[in-house]
C-alpha cells in the first residue's frame, strides 16, 4: 500500500527536527561553558606557571647564596688559612710560605663552589696584621682593601639584606676583557675553628650576574636590597625610588600574591623572600574580560560537539526505527528462507515488539506444520518399506527354503544347500528389524551371502576380494542396502558379459572424518551413454533390495547434504569403480533397532 504522508508528518522528521533545536541550544551551552573553562584554565596554568618560575628563581637564589655561606664555612675550617690569618707575621719567610698555602687553598676551595664565575674578586684579610689573600678575574693592588671597605655596612640583621648593588669601584684598565659595570658587595666574618674567635674578614665583589641569571624567564621582575628596589633587564639592575612598604613580616618559607602595587606591576605580584633576606618580585599577568583565546580551542570543541549530537541522533533514529525494523526484516527473510527457528524478538518499543512477537509466532506455527508434515511422510516412507517386507511371509519363505535344504541333504546335492542357506542368511538380515541403518558389518555379511550365493551361477567368472582399512570402521553405521545393488549391478552388467574371470573388490576406509565405500571390477567397462542408460534402468529395477543405483545417490544426499554421494569411474575393457562418500557415523541414528524375531 502506498505512503501518503508527507515527509513532515514523520517519525523520522519530528526526530529530526527535535534533534536540530537540540544540537543549537547545547551547541551554545556548551560554547559558552568550554569558553568560561579554558579561560579559567587558561589563567590558573599562567598563575601556576608563573608561581613556578617565581619559586625556581628564588630557589637559585637562594642556592647562590648559600654556597657563599658554605664557602665562608669552608675557609673558616681550613687549618692552613685560619693558620695564616692567626700568624702576626713577624717571621717573613714562614709568614710567604703560609700565605701561598693559603691562597692556593682559598682558590681550590673557591673552585669546588658552583658560583666561581661570578666572583670576580675575592679577598680574605687578617684582623691581626695587614696580611691579605686575593683572587679571582681582577688583579689585586694595594688600595683593593680600602675599596672593598668603602663598599659595606655592618653585618647585616637576621633576614635582612643590607647591601645594595654598587658600581665597579676597581681600576677597570686592569681587567682585561671582564668588566662588569655592577657588583654585588658582601663582607662576612672569618672565625677560627678552634677558638670561634674573629679572625679577619671576607670580602667579595659578586657579578650581579650571580642575582640576574636564576631570573631568566620571568617577565619585568623586582629585587628589593637595603629597602632599595630594583629592576632587573637584560642582566642590569636600575634602582626604582618606589616604596614598597613594610615587607619585614615576610616568612622567608612563603609566596605572597599582592594585588596592592598597581604603579608597579599594573596587577598582581608574586613575592617571596630567601633565607638570605632578598625580596624577588615578579608580576603577574593581567586577566580581563577581554582575554583573547586562539580561535581553534572554540571551533574544535563546537565542531566536535555538533559531530557527537549528529552521531547520538543516528544511533537514536536507529535504535528506534531502524534496528527494530531490521530485526523484523530478518525474522520474515528467514521464514522466506523455510527457516521457522524462534528469533529473539525486539524488546523496545510496544508496536515494534507486538509485530517481531506475532512474526515470531506465526514462524513457530509454520516450523510445527512443517515439522508434522515431515513426520507424516517420514511414518509414511517407513509404512512403504515395512508393506515391501511383508509382501512375502517371513514363515512361508523359511519354511519353503528349509524344505529345500532338507531335500537336498537327503538327495547329497550340497549345492542345494549352501544356496538355500545363504539364501536364508540374507533373507533373515531383511526381515530382522525395521531400521533403515546396518553397521558396516552387517552390510559386508549380507554382501557376502549374495555373492556366495551368485557364484553358484558365475562361479568361473569372478572372485570377490574384501579390503576393510581397520577394524573400527565395522562399527560405523550406513544406510541399509547401498553395497547390494552395486554389487549386483557389477556382476549382472559389466562381469557377466565380460566372457573371462575378473576380480570384484569392496573396500572400506576412513578419510578425514567421511565414510567411504568402493565396488571397484575389472570387467567390460562402459562407455559414458551406455552407462548413463544402466543407472535409469537401475532406478527403475526392482531388485532385491528394492533401491537402485539412482536411488542409493539420491537417498544419501537426502540424508547427508550435496557434498555426499555416488560417483562412477569406468573405461570401456578396462574396469569399473563406484565411489559412495557419507560421513563416519559410529552410534546407530534410528536410536535402538525393534528387532522382530522370526523362527524357521
Amino acid at each position: 500500500m502506498k505512503n501518503n504522508h508527507l515527509f513532515y508528518e514523520t517519525l523520522k522528521f519530528q526526530l529530526l527536527l527535535c534533534c536540530c533545536f537540540l544540537v543549537l541550544f547545547l551547541t551554545s551551552v556548551f560554547s559558552w561553558l568550554l569558553y568560561s573553562s579554558a579561560k579559567e584554565k587558561y589563567e590558573r596554568e599562567v598563575r601556576e606557571s608563573a608561581l613556578v618560575l617565581h619559586a625556581n628563581a628564588n630557589y637559585s637564589m637562594e642556592s647562590n647564596m648559600a654556597q657563599i655561606h658554605a664557602l665562608n664555612t669552608a675557609l673558616s675550617t681550613n687549618t692552613k688559612i685560619t693558620s695564616f690569618l692567626s700568624d702576626d707575621g713577624t717571621d717573613r719567610i714562614r709568614n710567604l710560605s703560609a700565605a701561598l698555602e693559603a691562597l692556593a687553598e682559598t682558590k681550590m676551595l673557591l673552585n669546588t663552589t658552583s658560583i666561581s664565575a661570578y666572583v670576580p674578586k675575592m679577598m680574605v684579610s687578617s684582623d691581626q696584621s695587614k696580611k691579605n689573600l686575593q683572587i679571582g678575574f681582577f688583579y689585586g693592588q694595594v688600595t683593593d682593601l680600602a675599596a672593598f671597605e668603602s663598599l659595606y655596612r655592618e653585618t647585616p640583621a637576621e633576614n635582612r639584606f643590607l647591601y645594595p648593588i654598587a658600581g665597579n669601584p676597581f681600576h677597570p684598565e686592569f681587567y682585561k676583557q671582564y668588566k662588569p659595570e655592577q657588583i654585588l658587595p658582601l663582607q662576612l666574618p672569618v672565625n677560627s675553628y678552634a677558638t670561634s674567635q674573629k679572625i679577619g674578614t671576607l670580602y667579595l665583589a659578586l657579578d650581579t650576574a650571580i642575582l640576574s641569571a636564576p631570573l631568566k624567564g620571568l617577565e619585568n621582575p623586582f629585587i628589593l636590597l637595603e629597602n632599595r628596589l630594583y629592576q632587573v633587564e637584560n642582566g642590569s639592575f636600575t634602582p626604582l625610588d618606589f616604596d614598597l612598604g613594610n615587607l619585614e613580616h615576610l616568612a622567608s618559607d612563603a609566596y605572597l600574591i599582592s594585588d596592592e602595587y598597581q604603579e608597579l606591576s599594573n596587577g598582581t605580584v608574586f613575592i617571596s623572600k630567601s633565607k638570605s633576606g632578598i625580596i624577588l618580585i615578579s608580576p603577574l599577568k593581567t586577566f580581563g574580560n577581554d582575554l583573547s583565546l586562539p580561535d581553534l580551542n572554540m571551533v574544535l570543541p563546537a565542531f566536535f560537539l555538533v559531530l557527537a549530537l549528529v552521531v547520538f541522533y543516528y544511533f537514536l533514529l536507529n535504535r528506534l526505527v531502524n534496528k527494530p525494523m531490521k530485526i523484523i526484516y530478518n525474522q520474515v527473510s528467514k521464514m522466506i528462507q523455510a527457516d521457522y527457528e524462534v528469533s529473539p524478538a525486539y524488546t523496545g518499543t510496544s508496536e515494534f515488539q507486538e509485530i517481531s512477537t506475532r512474526v515470531n509466532e506465526l514462524a513457530q506455527t509454520l516450523g510445527l506444520a512443517l515439522n508434522r508434515l515431515k513426520e507424516e511422510e517420514a511414518l509414511k516412507r517407513n509404512y512403504e518399506f515395512r508393506l515391501l517386507q511383508n509382501q512375502i511371509h517371513p514363515h512361508f519363505i523359511y519354511n519353503t527354503l528349509s524344505s529345500i535344504r532338507w531335500l537336498g541333504q537327503m538327495n547329497s546335492v550340497p549345492a542345494i544347500v549352501d544356496m538355500t542357506t545363504a539364501l536364508s542368511n540374507m533373507l533373515r538380515t531383511v526381515f530382522k528389524n525395521n531400521s533403515e541403518w546396518f553397521s558396516v558389518e552387517e552390510e559386508l555379511n549380507f554382501i557376502k551371502e549374495y555373492i556366495h550365493l551368485q557364484s553358484f551361477r558365475y562361479a568361473d567368472l569372478f572372485t570377490a576380494r574384501f579390503e576393510v582399512q581397520s577394524p573400527e570402521v565395522l562399527s560405523a553405521y550406513v544406510l541399509r542396502f547401498t553395497l547390494q545393488p552395486l554389487v549386483e549391478n557389477a556382476i549382472f552388467h559389466v562381469i557377466g558379459p565380460a566372457g573371462r574371470k575378473c576380480q570384484l573388490v569392496i573396500g572400506v576406509s576412513v578419510e578425514n572424518n567421511t565414510l567411504i565405500l568402493v565396488v571397484k571390477d575389472n570387467g567390460m567397462g562402459f562407455t559414458p551413454s551406455s552407462l548413463d542408460k544402466i543407472t535409469e534402468e537401475q532406478a527403475k529395477t526392482d531388485k532385491l533390495s528394492g533401491i537402485g543405483i539412482s536411488n542409493i545417490h539420491q537417498r544419501i544426499q537426502m540424508e547427508f547434504g550435496e557434498q555426499y554421494g555416488l560417483t562412477i569411474e569406468s573405461v570401456r575393457k578396462e574396469f569399473t569403480k563406484v565411489t559412495v562418500a557419507m560421513p563416519f557415523i559410529t552410534v546407530n541414528p534410528s536410536g535402538k533397532e525393534k528387532e522382530i524375531a522370526h523362527e524357521i
